[in-house]
């Protein structure tokens, strides 16, 4: 053992006690490999199988003195360590922390620890996280690139952006703007603006003088007269409003509610905050109306409360019309039957300048809007003369129908029945209204027919005298209807001087006796009331033309159609104006000797000259008026009847219906020239300016 040990040993030492040799070897298997190759070195260098068989001898031998001298060197030497990494005790160390290895002997168990420091960090680049906002910065990020680090940096990158406020908006009783950036619930808030609109007590459109008129007993209007200002007051609103910038502000008002068909009247420069005074008229008597406020803001329209209140209960009712003066509703009267209806007859002066009397009385466009948009009136009913009217053939309100009546005043004037027939009779058609009543001043002759209207209707005598007498708060001078200049108290005399308990039946009897049907006074009466009219019991008739070929045509070639004999014994001849091309240029329509000429809204008085139709002028009086039909109103589907009836030896009547309501009757003056009775035929001629027409048999 001593070759063995002087041989094989590596990194000898000696010990202190013993002169011997240990051997020290970091592992056993590398021992093992040097003995063999020890033992090979030495063996010599034979060839073929001796060699072989040399090898292994020499290695068995070998092998068991390293047994037997591993087994009795046990206790007695240290173990050559074989190390391998322990793997579930060795940590792997990362960025941020430290490490070991630890190695363990596989014969021993013996192990070996290495610590290893942390690797640190290692970022990549700059990357956004978050997008800069309206409140906050943009945030950028880095990450560490080493496999399974999740470690990361932030940093700001663009500031904050701030809101981007839009328009305020009122919501919820609150001004808010909101900001408009995407994705952002920013807003702001402060307490909304607000209009608010005070209440006000009952109304009244009186002035002073003129209320005190009225509510006195047995009044004398000669204590009150001075005012030329028609005695109207303008009814004043208040309100708050605490909007900046308001660059236009309006009152609405209306009777419903749901403020449907309101009046709108704008505020006057410096009148936008707080106040409108004498701004509001033409309020119905005894109707409740709601009222606000609007105001124009940056933020938009914004609308004050609506408050409701009532005027008084106390006639008339007085009316402002920019350009004329004096006019009233005849309508809000309490009578036995309910209270009349308010907005479809009006009583007042003349629409323009008929002589130097009244030289500024001139209907403005302010006005003719309003009487056209406002009060819709249809019918102009204008009771001056022809000197007077100065031949005036249109309204001058837009779209409505010029009538003429030549009408007389107080007693004198009833006495003339037959024109106050005529007006009646005409006022008992419900497609006339709204109609305007005048004559000059709106005092005497229209005073005469509104107190006859009136007076049928219920409403009281007292009442009756106050809108007489209330002409005298106009331009148009005193009116007293004790006596003096103007004689009321006759016109009043002289009706009740008719048979009849009321005086509504005295006004009754009274039209009777003028012409009027009791259909139409009933009329009159449902109208005002707001109840059913009744039709008219239409004349039988007979066709006036023969339509057993076809419609007739009227053109320029063939302005006239001669139709059947009708004869002056009271028979009753209609056609029916299919189609009109043109319905200004007048129509003829004769029975015999007498007719009519329609045209520019009235029906005037013509005779036969041979075998000419001509009207009836002179100097005076200008074109003789039978009554009033609109030329506009025979458009396709008219249907006309005429009847001439011999009244006596001088007199001929003459009575046109259209569409089965009355529309002219007039008495003419026989002539000696006549066509016989048993000849009179019916007749049609277009005039000059209406190109065709084409005629229809009757319904």
């Amino acid at each position: 053992m001593g070759y063995y040990n002087d041989y094989f040993y590596s990194g000898q030492e000696k010990t202190t006690q013993k002169n011997k040799y240990r051997a020290k070897f970091s592992e056993r298997s590398t021992f093992r490999r040097r003995i063999i190759c020890v033992i090979i070195k030495q063996i010599p260098k034979t060839e073929g199988k001796m060699r072989i068989k040399k090898l292994k001898t020499i290695a068995t031998s070998m092998v068991l003195a390293v047994i037997l001298s591993a087994t009795a060197c046990s206790g007695k030497t240290e173990c050559l360590h074989n190390y391998v990494i322990d793997e579930t005790a060795s940590v792997t160390a990362t960025c941020e922390n430290g490490g070991k290895t630890v190695e363990k002997c596989t014969e021993c168990g013996k192990t070996k620890t290495e610590n290893l420091s942390p690797l640190g960090h290692t970022f990549g680049e700059w990357g956004e996280k978050t997008p800069a906002t309206c409140e906050n910065p943009q945030i950028l990020e880095r990450k560490c690139t080493r496999s399974g680090c999740e470690k990361t940096e932030e940093k700001e990158g663009t500031p904050k952006l701030g809101h981007a406020y839009g328009n305020r908006t009122e919501e919820n009783g609150k001004l808010v703007r909101r900001c408009a950036r995407a994705g952002c619930a920013g807003y702001e808030e402060k307490d909304a603006p607000a209009v608010r609109v005070f209440n006000m007590p009952n109304a009244t459109q009186f002035t002073a003088t003129a209320m005190e008129y009225l509510s006195a007993e047995n009044a004398d209007i000669s204590d009150y007269v001075g005012e030329t200002n028609d005695g109207i007051q303008g009814f004043n609103v208040r309100w708050r409003n605490t909007f900046e910038n308001v660059s236009a502000c309006k009152v609405v008002y209306s009777e419903n509610a749901d403020f449907t068909d309101a009046i709108s009247v704008n505020a006057e420069s410096g009148a936008t905050s707080c106040a409108i005074y004498n701004a509001i008229y033409n309020l119905k008597k005894a109707t409740t109306y709601y009222l606000k406020v609007v105001v124009t803001t940056e933020y938009g329209e914004k609308e004050s409360n609506a408050i409701n209140f009532s005027t008084i209960d106390k006639g008339p009712r007085v009316m402002k019309i920019d350009g004329i003066h004096n006019v009233r509703d005849l309508g809000g009267y309490r009578t036995a039957g309910g209270r009349t209806l308010q907005g479809l007859i009006y009583r007042g002066g003349a629409l323009s300048p008929d002589n130097a009397y009244y030289p500024n009385v001139q209907l403005t466009e302010a006005g003719k809007k309003y009487m056209k948009e406002t009060l819709k009136i249809k019918t102009d009913f204008d009771l001056r003369n022809a000197a007077q009217n100065k031949g005036l053939t249109e309204s001058p309100i837009p779209n409505a129908v010029l009538e003429y009546y030549n009408a007389d005043g107080y007693d004198t004037g009833i006495a003339q029945k037959e024109t106050y027939g005529k007006i009646f009779a005409a006022l008992s058609d419900k497609s006339r209204y709204p109609v305007y009543l005048h004559c000059t001043g709106g005092a005497d002759r229209t005073g005469t027919v509104s107190f006859l209207f009136n007076a049928l209707l219920g409403v009281s005598e007292k009442e009756l005298i106050q809108d007489y007498e209330y002409t005298s708060f106009s331009t148009y001078g005193e009116r007293n209807s004790k006596g003096g200049e103007y004689s009321f108290d006759k016109l009043l005399a002289a009706i009740k001087a008719y048979e009849g308990e009321t005086l509504a039946e005295k006004v009754e009897n009274y039209l009777l006796s003028a012409g009027v049907t009791a259909t139409q006074i009933h009329n009159i009466k449902a109208i005002m009331l707001g109840k059913d009219t009744e039709e008219e019991e239409k004349p039988t008739y007979e066709q006036g033309f023969d339509f057993s070929e076809g419609d007739i045509t009227l053109d320029s070639s063939v302005s006239r159609a001669t139709g059947n004999v009708i004869g002056y014994d009271g028979a009753v001849a209609t056609v029916k104006i299919a189609e009109t091309s043109d319905a200004n240029g007048g129509t003829y329509i004769f029975i015999g000797s007498y007719g009519f000429y329609i045209r520019g809204g009235t029906a005037r008085v013509a005779y036969r000259n041979e075998d000419k139709f001509e009207q009836v002028w002179s100097a005076e009086n200008g074109y003789e008026h039978a009554g009033n039909i609109n030329q506009s109103r025979l458009i396709a589907g008219a249907t006309l009847w005429l009847n001439a009836k011999i009244k006596d030896e001088t007199t001929i009547t003459l009575t046109l219906w259209l569409n089965g309501a009355t529309v002219c009757s007039y008495d003419f003056t026989r002539r000696s020239d006549e066509v016989p009775a048993e000849n009179a035929k019916f007749e049609i001629e277009i005039a000059q300016g209406a190109s065709a027409a084409v005629l229809s048999a009757a319904e």
